[in-house]
Order: structure tokens, then sequence, then C-alpha cells
């Protein structure tokens, strides 16, 4: 029987040397006419196995080119739509640079919009949103829905402001709070300045107000305690109560001189806590080539949490706890202006000393009704332990043990000062 002569093959290398759809497509329709060339009822057992393999080579290429069309056009969708992200995100951002310029030109109409909102009254804010359509283009495009006004209202303890509008149903849509004082700071500087002066003003005048109060209670108390002279002893709970708040009394003291050490540095200009003298000082710690900031920096990161969580914990159960708990949040929320961590470590440290002061006057109280003089606490409050207080090395001359608390002996001077030795 005559033997059928066989078509040429393509050499391994052209085989896969393919890199585009367009060259595989081709060699696909080669294998595939070199399959179509072997007829049936002509095929011998060695070209009826090269029909199957040069038609099985002709489907792999062609599906080969087929997945890599699929793959670019992936790659084109890919990039279509990256290429429409940043678009929208270079609108967004220019949006947001027009309502920035806007608002600062109209600071002084949103501080007494913000004011009248204060009061249960959003119409100015109603007509600040309208004079000002790209910061209401802003907030529409936050909300999903037509930005109608803003709501003043408190989270917390602090002042904010939350956006509202409806969707096409007339159901309610609010948006992400925007804190008071940081809108101010923004776009009104001068109101800002004068709402916290106001602030800090009225929480001194509460705090005279309570402290008055407080010690007036102590008078009392102690007035009632002289009609006895001879003073009982303390009871164990109040003795451990008294233990308690001398710990508490040394360890806002240790708190407050650690506060006072990082207000020092930053009126020196030894510490910024903006982030590019973050990355600096980092980096400089790391490969130890350490300077004054980076050292600074790592103090106040090693002790910022700790001091705010102990003034936190310390203020727990006296009428300084809300206060201590917006302040420590203001602290936390605003880490990288060098200026407003400064104020609030200031309001803190003052909030502190009037916990220290509220924890003399309760613990001086209970000391009366058991006919007890009010205590000495320097011993507590400059460079305590924490454990008690500072051992006192020696008496001061005329000085009588009159009891004990907590196990420890008190004594009472010449001058009638009383004291807890260590």
């Amino acid at each position: 029987m005559a033997t059928a002569s066989l078509p040429q093959l393509p050499s391994l290398s052209a085989a896969i040397s393919g890199n585009n759809a367009a060259a595989l497509d081709a060699e696909a329709n080669r294998y595939q006419g070199i399959s179509d060339s072997f007829k049936e009822g002509q095929l011998t057992p060695l070209t009826a196995v090269l029909k199957g393999v040069t038609g099985a080579v002709a489907q792999g290429k062609s599906q080969k080119a087929a997945a890599e069309r699929d793959a670019k056009q992936g790659r084109l969708d890919q990039l279509l739509e990256l290429k429409a992200q940043m678009e929208q995100h270079q609108m967004e951002v220019k949006d947001r640079l027009l309502a920035e310029q806007e608002a600062k030109s109209t600071g002084e109409q949103l501080a007494r919009a913000t004011d009248q909102a204060s009061v249960g009254d959003d119409t100015g804010l109603r007509n600040w949103l309208a004079s000002n359509p790209q910061s209401a283009k802003v907030l529409t495009s936050e909300l999903g829905v037509p930005v109608e006004s803003m709501n003043f209202t408190k989270l917390n303890g602090v002042d904010v402001l939350i956006p509202y509008g409806r969707d096409s149903e007339g159901q309610l849509v609010t948006g992400k709070p925007k804190v008071v004082d940081d809108v101010l700071k923004a776009y009104a500087p001068q109101a800002y300045a004068a709402r916290y002066a106001t602030r800090q003003e009225n929480a001194l005048n509460e705090a005279k107000i309570k402290t008055e109060e407080a010690q007036a209670r102590n008078y009392d108390s102690q007035a009632e305690a002289r009609a006895n002279p001879q003073p009982k002893p303390l009871s164990p709970t109040v003795a451990k109560l008294q233990d308690e708040t001398l710990n508490a009394i040394g360890s806002l003291g240790q708190t407050n001189q650690n506060i006072s050490k990082i207000m020092a540095d930053i009126d020196s200009g030894g510490l910024k806590t903006d982030i590019a003298n973050r990355t600096v000082s980092s980096i400089a710690n790391a490969t130890g080539n350490s300077t004054p900031q980076s050292r600074a920096m790592a103090n106040y990161t090693a002790n910022l949490k700790k001091m705010v969580n102990d003034s936190l914990l310390l203020a727990k159960g006296v009428q300084t706890e809300g206060d201590a708990q917006r302040a420590a949040d203001a602290i936390l929320a605003a880490p990288y202006d060098t200026a407003a961590v400064r104020e609030r470590l200031a309001e803190l440290q003052q909030i502190n000393q009037r916990s220290a002061d509220l924890k003399k006057m309760t613990n001086d109280q209970l000391r009366a009704e058991y006919g007890h003089e009010p205590l000495d606490y320097s011993a507590y409050e400059h460079g305590a332990s924490g454990k008690g207080g500072k051992a006192i090395e020696s008496l001061p001359q005329g000085a009588q043990q009159i009891g004990t608390s907590g196990g420890k002996p008190v004594y009472r001077t010449p001058d009638g000062k009383t004291f807890i030795a260590q």
C-alpha cells in the first residue's frame, strides 16, 4: 500500500515563540490546516496520530490566543477603571480645596451660625450652606443626598455639628460629626480663641464654686468636730480610704510633674508633635543618632498614654471625672497639633490639681467627723512615690503621736498640723 507524504511540521521553537494573540491564531490555523490535510479513510496509524496531535495543538493555541486577548482586555478594563477613579479623586480633591478656600473666607459667618445653632436655631447654618455652594457640594457628596443643614449637639461631652439631608423617600440621612472646635480653629481662629477662653473661664468659675461649697462643708464639719476636742480613732474603712486618697494625691502630683516636663519641652521648641518631626525622630532614635527633639518625642510618646490613663483613673468618683474625660479625648483626637496638645495638657494639669484638691477636702471632711485636724499633704504632692507618700526621716521638733492610720503612726506638730509617718 502506498504511503501518503507527510506535511512539513513547524519547528519546536516556532511552536512556542508566539507572544501575542495574532501570532497564536496564525499558528493555530496552520496546525489546523495540517490536521485537516489528513483525510478520513486515508489514515495510517502514524497519520492518525499526527492528525490528533496537530489538531490538539491547534486547539490549544487557539485557546491560548483567546486567553491572552481576555487578559489584555482585563488589563485594559483595569486601567480604564483606575483612570476613572483617579479622575474622580482629582475632582473630589479640587472640590475640597475650593470648599476650604470658600469656608475660610466666610469663617466668621460660620462661627455666628454655629453659636445660633447651639441654642436650637439652624437658620444661620442653612444660610451659610446656601451662600457656600462648594462646601454644600462636599457635604452632599459625603451624605449621598442633598445636604439640608447641620444639627448642633454634644457627643461624649464634645460640641459637634452633624450634617443631614433626606433621600428620595424622605428618610433622614446623617453624616459624620464635625467637631466644632476643629471647624472654628480651621476657618474662624479668632472665634475659636474666644470660645476656648470663655470655656476655660467658665470651667474655672465652676471649679471655684464647687471648691467653695466643699470648703464650706469642710468648715462646718470641723466646727462640729471642735465641739468634741478629743479625736476618735479613724475606723478601718476611713483609714483605708485615707490611704487610697494619699496614694491618689501622690500619683496626681507625679502625673502633673510629667506633664510640666513635656510642656517645658514644647515651650522651649525642643518638642514638636507634627507628623514630619515624629518620622524624623523615630528614624533618629532607631539608628542611634538621637537629638534633643527625638529624645523629647520618645519621652512624650512613652508618657502620654500613661498620663492620660492615670488622670482618668484618679478623677473617677469626683466632680472632675467628666472634665478629665473630655480633656483626654481632646488630647488623643489631635496628636499632631503641637499647640493644641500643649493647650490640652495644661487643661488636664488643672483638672488633675482640682481632682487632688477635692480628694483632700473629702479626706479632711472625713477626718473632721472623727475630730481630727486637716492633714499636711505637702509630702505627698511633691515628688511623692505613689505608695503613700515620702518617708519622714526625722520628726519635727515637738511632734507628738496622737493615733494611727492604716497601721501607721499619726503625729501632730505644736502648730496644729497633722501628718502620717511612713
